[in-house]
């Protein structure tokens, strides 16, 4: 009986502390303001794409659920947000993803390939936000974005001036 007492008052004082910590991320404390770069010039029906099933990753304007702001929950959500940001971070395309154009391109295929492949998002996150799936054409039009994204890409270097 005691031992239920002693696991009822450890949990209750680690959700209590969750509740006052916010579970530091990195995205915490980010300014308001576009979630997807405007450079990445990205149609509303791609960015409404990208915003519902990517977001939450790969912005810095996540939508947590309550318990991710409860430890260990949110350390967890912490570093799988932080290594999604490696990857790519839409909200900072021209400080990291987009800061060259080899990077740009590469980062833009890879994403139309993970999301063709079935690789993102992760079925693990499916599992918990089911609306994030994505639908019909979603994928089909986000690639087709990607494709002419990295054809302009290309172009623009083919005009840069010889130095």
């Amino acid at each position: 009986m005691k031992l239920a007492k002693y696991a009822i008052l450890t949990i209750g004082l680690i959700a209590g502390a969750g509740f006052l910590m916010t579970g530091s991320t990195s995205h915490a404390n980010s300014p308001k303001g576009p979630a997807i770069d405007p450079r990445l010039k990205m149609p509303a029906d791609v960015a409404l794409f990208v915003n519902r099933s990517c977001g939450d990753c790969h912005t810095n304007q996540p939508h947590l659920p309550w318990y991710g702001r409860v430890p260990p929950a949110s350390w967890l959500l912490a570093e799988d947000i932080a290594a999604a940001h490696k990857a790519v971070n839409f909200t900072q395309w021209g400080e990291k993803n987009g800061k060259s154009r080899g990077s740009a391109i590469a980062t833009l295929s890879a994403a139309c390939v993970d999301l063709q492949s079935g690789r993102m998002p992760l079925p693990k996150y499916l599992w918990m936000h089911p609306a994030a799936k994505p639908q019909p054409g979603d994928v089909a039009r986000f690639c087709e974005w990607t494709h002419e994204e990295v054809a302009r890409l290309v172009r623009s270097k083919a005009h840069t001036p010889a130095k």
